[in-house]
């Protein structure tokens, strides 16, 4: 399989002014947000569930959640799939973790977005390729592909289309982390490499085996 890796800081900063609406409401204005609180369940960061005021933010926040939304809802969608089509009880407990922990990352997301006058990069539905630094994005046709497997077969390739799509999140959050400033932000970027480098792990080894 072919990674579609992308020059994700490069997008960021390309498309962070073409695509953000009222770019100057990125300004030092309201509460700066700390990010040293306690997880939640799904390794979301406690305090990210709150509000996020429209403060200590760049555009690289701005972009980040702009395509991680859609990059999440996508992964949500391939969840859904597993119930009806495979009979692994540990992929299918995978599943469920994906969906719960992702949901949660969805909702504070779009919250913060909201706060910042922009919207999620949602222009096609999540099943729908997208580019602009979002890596690991399945495109419709493999999402299509997977829908009509089922037993071993829908497991494997679910499982290799995970892994990339897991790959690429924690790509983008390693941007984000370099480039961002807005601290729960950030956070949410370290909780998201630490639970699918941990779930990237664990579906190789399913993989292997």
């Amino acid at each position: 399989m072919t990674t579609r890796r992308l020059p994700t800081r490069v997008a960021l900063a390309a498309a962070a002014f073409a695509i953000v609406p009222g770019s100057a409401a990125c300004s030092d204005e309201g509460d700066h947000m700390g990010a040293d609180g306690s997880m939640m369940g799904g390794g979301l960061p406690a305090e990210s569930t709150a509000p996020s005021s429209a403060g200590d933010h760049d555009q690289a926040d701005v972009m980040f959640s702009m395509m991680m939304v859609p990059h999440h809802l996508q992964a949500i969608e391939m969840a859904d799939l597993a119930p009806s089509r495979s009979a692994d009880p540990e992929l299918l407990a995978l599943a469920r973790q994906i969906k719960a922990a992702q949901q949660p990352e969805v909702d504070t997301m779009t919250t913060w977005l909201a706060s910042w006058g922009a919207e999620p990069m949602m222009g096609h539905e999540p099943s729908a390729p997208h580019g602009g630094g979002m890596n690991g994005m399945v495109t419709a046709d493999e999402l299509r592909e997977l829908g009509a497997l089922e037993g071993e077969a829908f497991d494997r390739r679910w499982l290799e289309l995970m892994v990339e799509h897991h790959e690429g999140a924690v790509d983008m959050a390693e941007d984000v982390i370099a480039a961002g400033r807005h601290a729960p932000t950030r956070a949410l970027a370290v909780a998201i490499i630490e639970a699918q480098q941990t779930e990237i792990a664990q579906m190789k080894a399913m993989l292997a085996g």
